[in-house]
């Protein structure tokens, strides 16, 4: 009896530990075939750099500044730009951002002009080169023009020298007046003054590339083009 006991007892063991074993391989197998694989992992080149322009066109008055600016894509890194200018005005670049900020200030021109100039942008792996282009409009020679105008028709009617003298008996007068000189000096120094213009006149109106005729001739080769008229490149 009691080994039948003991016999039943072992073999309810061995049952029990086969069914767990039996469970827990079917269940592993079971979790096996529904694993799905993981796809490889694939990395997207990155695409380079580009600006919104590769050109800027701009128009401004001799002396005065005007701004043009830029955008940049698909940066890496920090962006930068520089320029290359060897003429007479000044540049100045602003970069905010991926966004880049050009102005130009025109210098003292003799004539209507184009300048121009290239400004380049970079990021750590590309740069690119945008062409400004300002057309400068000389505008100082305008008031010249006009001044040497007046002037040469005021030499032609002497209308500048009567305005002189004029002038000059004004100051004498008051100089007269407040005790500065005698009446007696004051008739000798205007005698002295107008033979002065006279001279001058002679010299202006015949003789001299300051004429009347020569002004005149200079304008009208400006005007049409021709050359420019070298008393314009002074100051007045």
């Amino acid at each position: 009896m009691k080994k039948n006991i003991a016999l039943f007892i072992y073999t309810a063991v061995i049952t029990v530990f086969l069914s767990a074993c039996g469970g827990g391989s079917d269940s592993d197998e079971n979790d096996s075939s529904s694993v799905t694989p993981t796809p490889p992992v694939t990395t997207q080149p990155s695409q380079p750099m580009t600006v919104s322009t590769s050109l800027i066109n701009a128009s401004v008055d001799e002396l005065g500044s005007v701004s043009g600016s830029f955008s940049a894509s698909n940066v890496s890194g920090t962006l930068s730009a520089t320029s290359s200018y060897s003429g007479k005005g000044k540049v100045k670049i602003d970069v905010s951002g991926n966004s880049v900020n050009v102005t130009f200030t025109a210098p003292e021109m003799n004539n209507d002009v184009i300048e121009q100039f290239v400004v380049t942008a970079k990021d750590s792996k590309t740069s690119h080169t945008v062409t400004f282009t300002a057309n400068v409009k000389n505008t100082s020679a305008t008031s010249k023009v006009s001044f040497l105008t007046a002037y040469a028709s005021s030499v032609s009617q002497k209308s500048l020298f009567a305005d002189m003298t004029n002038i000059y008996r004004f100051y004498s007068s008051a100089a007269v007046y407040v005790g500065e000189t005698t009446v007696s000096d004051a008739d000798d120094y205007q005698d002295a003054f107008s033979d002065t213009q006279t001279v001058a006149y002679s010299t202006l109106a015949k003789n001299s590339s300051y004429s009347s005729t020569a002004i005149t001739k200079m304008l009208a080769d400006y005007k049409a083009g021709i050359t420019w008229p070298p008393i314009l490149t002074g100051s007045f």
